[in-house]
């Protein structure tokens, strides 16, 4: 039961978030609660009074405690493309604030250059004009 439910619990997700642009971990959190909710809705009956005739905390030790990995895929799932979203909209503003920043700078600061790793005093390059 393990591996199918894993499974099909992924293969879900996956296509649920392809459709989703923005709230990734709130989206992960509600989808979790979603599958968790149904799995119970059509199983409950099943097992009190259908076919099985499980007790209730007997069914939660033996069953319902693999529904728990579940809602831990999807809010992982929504975790990782939330904070993968994050950084790349960080990423995309702060390379755009060093390109303007790049050309409202004159071009003898651009060309001082300093290793960090290095303590002396920075280098300054003198451009060349070659004509």
């Amino acid at each position: 039961m393990g591996f199918g439910l894993t499974t099909c619990t992924v293969a879900f997700t996956i296509l649920y978030f392809r459709k989703v642009k923005m709230g990734f971990l709130r989206e992960g959190c509600l989808l979790g609660l979603a599958f968790v909710a149904c799995n119970l809705l059509f199983d409950l009956p099943m097992f009190s009074a259908g076919p099985m005739q499980m007790p209730l905390l007997r069914y939660l030790k033996d069953i319902g405690i693999a529904y728990l990995s579940m809602p831990m895929i999807s809010i992982g799932v929504g975790y990782v493309l939330q904070t993968h979203t994050n950084n790349v909209r960080r990423f995309s503003a702060s390379s755009s604030r060093s390109r303007a920043l790049r050309r409202s700078v004159p071009h003898s600061v651009v060309l001082a250059t300093h290793d960090i790793t290095d303590q002396s005093a920075p280098t300054f390059h003198k451009p060349s004009c070659a004509t």
